[in-house]
């Protein structure tokens, strides 16, 4: 018989009354892996499914929620580093990223580095925008070259599109637009704005693709 991981055997989830658990204690154990911290200095390409247990591929990952993370903090990162669950570290990296009130952008960017590492495509992804477009301060990846970070940003949205992440597929076609680690091509980005639109086309990876479209059509006008 299969055996399960405390996450998968529980009953009545989303009638669970609230866990009270602290950000601060998670934050520490987030911050003193130095697995995580090894997974956090480097491109998000080059980590990508390295950590992914080769028994994961007959075993998969519980589900979770950003609201189930939300709601038991402890087991949620327990999911994550002791079962090797891709899918907790991203919605871990979620809760920390939309914490109210905020708490340090650094933990849900090594949450989303080791939800990479794990096999998480939505965490390659929110690695490599975060340091695309977050610019924290202190974020090891702020001091390579811009040349270095174009082609990780390209290499990372490469992985993620080809895995199937919708917003992985924006961002590829918005480096092809702009010419970000790669020369410039109008159609391959028009190509990978649509590819984001079919795998879901009720998504805000979507909208944002059919924005840079129109600004496309605009300048071949």
């Amino acid at each position: 018989m299969m055996l399960a991981s405390p996450a998968a055997r529980a009953e009545g989830d989303d009638a669970a009354p609230p866990v009270v658990s602290s950000y601060d204690a998670v934050g520490a154990l987030v911050r003193d892996s130095a697995e995580i911290q090894s997974h956090y200095k480097v491109c998000p390409a080059d980590i990508a499914k390295t950590a992914r247990p080769l028994w994961k591929g007959v075993w998969a990952s519980a589900d979770w929620s950003e609201e189930r993370c939300e709601r038991d903090l402890d087991a949620c990162h327990r999911d994550c580093m002791e079962w090797r669950n891709e899918k907790a570290c991203f919605a871990l990296g979620r809760v920390f990223e939309d914490a109210k009130p905020a708490v340090s952008p650094h933990l849900a960017q090594m949450l989303f580095a080791e939800a990479c590492a794990l096999g998480s495509r939505g965490g390659c992804t929110n690695r490599a925008s975060g340091i695309r477009n977050g610019q924290y301060d202190g974020d090891p990846m702020g001091e390579a070259a811009p040349e270095a970070l174009s082609s990780c940003y390209f290499r990372t949205f490469s992985i993620s599109c080809g895995d199937g992440d919708a917003w992985g597929c924006t961002m590829l076609g918005q480096s092809y637009q702009i010419g970000e680690g790669v020369g410039r091509d109008a159609g391959a980005a028009r190509r990978h704005y649509l590819q984001s639109c079919e795998i879901n086309p009720d998504f805000a990876a979507c909208d944002f693709a059919k924005s840079l479209m129109q600004d496309l059509d605009s300048k071949e006008q």
